[in-house]
C-alpha cells in the first residue's frame, strides 16, 4: 500500500478565506535550539497531541515529512480537519 505524504496544509481563517501553505519541515534551532552544531535532527511527523471534550487523551499524526512514518491509512483514523476555537 502507498503511505500518503502531505504537500501543504489548508487553513482558514475567521473570514472563512482558505490560505495554502506548503509543509516543510521546522528548522533545527526551532526545535531543538540548545543543541551543539555536529547534532543531526531528522523531523519526520506533525502530531497533534491532546485531550478530547470528553476527557480522552489522543495522538493524532497529522503530516509525515517522511516514509520512515506512516500516519494512519484508515480512513476512520484520519485527520482531514482540525479546528481550533
Amino acid at each position: 500500500m502507498r503511505v500518503p505524504l502531505a504537500k501543504q496544509l489548508a487553513l482558514s481563517g475567521a473570514d472563512g478565506k482558505i490560505g495554502r501553505i506548503r509543509l516543510e519541515p521546522p528548522e533545527r534551532e526551532f526545535v531543538l535550539p540548545s543543541a551543539p552544531k555536529g547534532t543531526m535532527l531528522l523531523i519526520r511527523s506533525v502530531d497533534l497531541v491532546g485531550e478530547t471534550m470528553t476527557g480522552t487523551k489522543r495522538t493524532l499524526c497529522l503530516a509525515s515529512f517522511t516514509s520512515l512514518v506512516e500516519c494512519a491509512l484508515e480512513p476512520s483514523q484520519q485527520v482531514m480537519k482540525v479546528e481550533f476555537p
